[in-house]
């Protein structure tokens, strides 16, 4: 549509503050963080619990059918993301923390079989 609007964080406003003290630098500088807390919970009121969130999200990669969803009423807003980095998931993980819901989706998606099977194990 026409309306699409760019949402930007502005330095100098101490967004950071806003940002959960029990989480780690590292997780709060992530884009999905940041959307999650400062706009969908903070502006918008949407809760972070993963059961409450499903009620009101959706996760889609589909960029022509979100725009359509969204022109034809369907859904009221959406967001586009950059794809979070590898280095960023490695980074989290290696503190010992979790992602963002939605923020870990990597496309082909591996087997599970073949990246969760321990290589030991009897088959059968």
């Amino acid at each position: 549509s026409d309306d699409n609007s760019v949402a930007l964080l502005r330095p100098g406003k101490n967004w950071e503050s806003k940002m959960p003290s029990d989480r780690a630098p590292e997780w709060n500088r992530l884009d999905v963080s940041q959307l999650h807390v400062l706009l969908l919970n903070g502006i918008m009121g949407v809760s972070l619990d993963p059961g409450e969130s499903k009620k009101n999200l959706d996760f889609a990669v589909d960029e022509d059918k979100i725009i359509a969803d969204v022109d034809s009423g369907a859904y009221q807003f959406a967001t586009f993301l950059n794809t979070t980095p590898l280095s960023s998931v490695q980074e989290i993980a290696g503190i010992g923390e979790f992602m963002p819901q939605k923020s870990t989706y990597f496309y082909p998606k591996p087997l599970s079989g073949m990246v969760i099977r321990e290589l030991d194990a009897p088959l059968g």
